[in-house]
This record gives structure tokens, C-alpha cells and sequence, in this order.
């Protein structure tokens, strides 16, 4: 590959330090913005970076390390049952999903169950709230 010599005009960026820090961050789940302030670069200059599609390609095998790495890891513990529950409750959501076994013994007909179903999504949302809260006072 012949190296581009520089004619004139703003030095480029985009060199080697510059894209491993990129590619480091999106290894880690980090965000555009928080690659490209890593990398000390603006969102415009990666952004047009992205028109590459060399670059652009590498960078979206990085962006998909965290998501690999942990389905690896949820594969790799589906023999515990807690796990196996957790995986089944999401990815079949209509067969093993507490809400959807509940709503298939009810009968949807009657004002009682209704008034159920709003009380149970109510406690749903407060427990997936304080669970939430819980995990932003430990980090």
C-alpha cells in the first residue's frame, strides 16, 4: 500500500494510537461518545471515519465483543438451573415468562382480573425500580 503523503492543509487524526483507542473502548460496551472522548476525538471526525468501510467494519466487530462475550458466558452456565430459568424467561418469552403463565390461567373477561393484572404490573415496575436503584447505590 503507498503511503498518502500529506498536501497540505489540518494533519489527520486518525492514526494508529487513535484507532486502538477506539477499538479498546468498544471492547469494553463503551458508547461512540465514550470511545471517541477516550480517543480525543469529536463525534464528526469518527462519524466521518464510519464512511470507511474498512474502518467502519472493524469497528462494528468491536462494538459486538461485549454482546458475544456474554452470551459465551451465559452458555457456558446454562447447566445451573437459575441460569437456565433467567435464559428461558427472555428468550421464550410467550412459554416461560412468569406475566404470560399468569395471563394464560386468568380469564381476561372479568373486571376483577384486570384490576389484578394493573395491581401486579404496578408491584412489577416498583420491584424492577428499587432492583435498579439498588444496583446504582452499589456501582
Amino acid at each position: 500500500m503507498a503511503v498518502k503523503t500529506n498536501k497540505g492543509g489540518r494533519p489527520t487524526l486518525k492514526d494508529k494510537d487513535t484507532v486502538r483507542k477506539l477499538e479498546e473502548a468498544f471492547t469494553i460496551g463503551c458508547t461512540a461518545v465514550e470511545a471517541c472522548r477516550y480517543a480525543n476525538i469529536g463525534r464528526s471526525t469518527f462519524y466521518g471515519w464510519m464512511k470507511d468501510e474498512g474502518f467502519s467494519d472493524k469497528m462494528e466487530v468491536r462494538k459486538m465483543a461485549p454482546v458475544l462475550k456474554a452470551k459465551r458466558t451465559i452458555y457456558m452456565h446454562l447447566d445451573q438451573i437459575a441460569v437456565a430459568k433467567w435464559w428461558l424467561e427472555r428468550r421464550r418469552r410467550q412459554e416461560y415468562s412468569l406475566r404470560s403463565i399468569l395471563r394464560q390461567e386468568i380469564d381476561f373477561d372479568d373486571e376483577l382480573n384486570d384490576e389484578l393484572f394493573a395491581e401486579m404490573d404496578r408491584s412489577f415496575e416498583k420491584t424492577m425500580s428499587m432492583n435498579y436503584a439498588g444496583r446504582q447505590r452499589k456501582n
